[in-house]
């Protein structure tokens, strides 16, 4: 986590955050980005299988 977090402070957004960015564009739907990205706090976009959970 302290690799997100130093990266964060810099203004470096990762790839949900992109991602939404790009849904506000119109670049990508809120769908696809729930499809690859999970959400850390809420776990959004984890499957039963644990795909995602390795970090």
């Amino acid at each position: 986590m302290k690799i997100a977090s130093a990266t964060q402070a810099i203004g470096i957004r990762d790839l949900r955050q992109s991602a939404l960015m790009k849904a506000a564009h119109g670049v990508t739907s809120l769908a696809e980005i729930n499809r690859v990205t999970k959400d850390e706090g809420l776990g959004i976009g984890e499957s039963d299988q644990g795909i995602g959970t390795a970090w």
